[in-house]
């Protein structure tokens, strides 16, 4: 994930470890710490892979290290933004990060991204739909955890609620992708 976030980041201009790690705790939707331990080691490997190089400005009182994207690390970024993302744990904040960097590849590629995360929100709301009524059926039956279950099926709402209303930003970018 790493790997996708810090190149298209790169893919506005160099910039100094610090910028990185800063623009990197405010790009995750939970607020993440950064920690230089993180950081970067994967620049190294980066600029190890070819994707990056590393630098000092010697103008720069700090001597910070600026990144700056090379062309096959350009290249491997539209690569990482073509393939699918894998169904797991991560995948909905990976699909959230592309859309980022939807302004960084072409049509065909922008409609493959907002098409892969349509389906996967209406999965999403399909299976908050499928919870909600198996929760009110709980709730209904006067079981001894009704209390329980309808924080259950206010938080699912709330989820269903924020799928819903990434699915309608998904829809509009589709169309306008369409209209264009």
């Amino acid at each position: 994930m790493y790997e996708l976030i810090i190149l298209g980041i790169l893919t506005s201009g160099d910039k100094s470890g610090y910028a990185l790690r800063n623009i990197l705790e405010n790009i995750f939707t939970t607020r993440r710490k950064v920690s230089s331990g993180v950081l970067y080691p994967r620049l190294d490997e980066f600029a190890k892979s070819g994707w990056i190089t590393l630098y000092e400005d010697p103008k720069d009182p700090r001597s910070a290290r600026f990144a700056h994207l090379t062309t096959a690390g350009e290249q491997h970024f539209l690569k990482l933004m073509e393939q699918p993302v894998a169904y797991d744990s991560k995948r909905e904040e990976l699909l959230h990060f592309k859309c980022r960097f939807l302004g960084s590849v072409g049509p065909t590629i922008r409609y493959q991204i907002l098409t892969e995360y349509q389906a996967y929100l209406e999965a999403d709301i399909k299976a908050y739909e499928t919870l909600s009524v198996h929760m009110q059926e709980h709730i209904q039956r006067g079981d001894k955890q009704r209390e329980k279950y309808h924080y259950v099926l206010e938080s699912t709402a709330l989820d269903q609620t924020l799928a819903q209303a990434k699915l309608t930003w998904v829809k509009q970018q589709l169309h306008s992708l369409e209209g264009a």
